[in-house]
């Protein structure tokens, strides 16, 4: 199997991962609320976070899949470890609260699973070296907050937005 088609499954792992996070919506509200201010914590918001980018996912990864240009193979890598990295921000903060936040029992059933499959698969079909994978994973490290962060702003700005214009 290549990475390419590997790489289709991300969107739906990234999706459930979602949806495991938002279905106890209380409990990640309260499990991040020192994290983040309470107008980027309200239930629309973080729906449509989520939303935004789900769907920023399946575009980036669809138009890897019929492009194969290395920059959109290359993001869709780096977004791949951004996900590993927070199914292992799920699990050590479970661990630390000693309980099991949202978005935890998808991490270790879907995430990380999927992501050593994908990884796997970047070392086989594309030839990715252990330094390439590690820079990968910097910079899914440094990508991971600010997209979760710029999705939040987002979200937040259209409520306003939206708010506003219905009077």
């Amino acid at each position: 199997m290549t990475f390419a088609t590997v790489n289709l499954f991300f969107p739906l792992v990234f999706a459930l991962h979602n949806i495991d996070e938002y279905s106890r919506y209380d409990d990640f509200a309260s499990a991040y609320h020192l994290r983040l201010t309470e107008r980027f914590t309200t239930r629309p918001v973080v729906r449509d976070a989520m939303l935004l980018l789900t769907i920023a996912i399946a575009v980036l990864d669809a138009h890897a899949y019929a492009s194969r240009t290395a920059v959109l193979m290359r993001a869709s890598e780096i977004a791949i470890f951004a996900l590993l990295l927070n199914g292992f921000g799920h699990c050590a903060l479970s661990l630390r609260r000693h309980t099991v936040i949202p978005g935890t029992l998808s991490a270790i059933v879907l995430v990380l699973p999927y992501s050593g499959i994908a990884i796997t698969t970047m070392r086989t079909s594309l030839g990715a070296t252990v330094g390439s994978l590690a820079c990968d994973a910097i910079l899914g490290a440094m990508t991971m907050p600010l997209a979760i962060l710029f999705s939040l702003r987002t979200s937040y700005g259209l409520h306003r937005f939206w708010a506003a214009a219905q009077g």
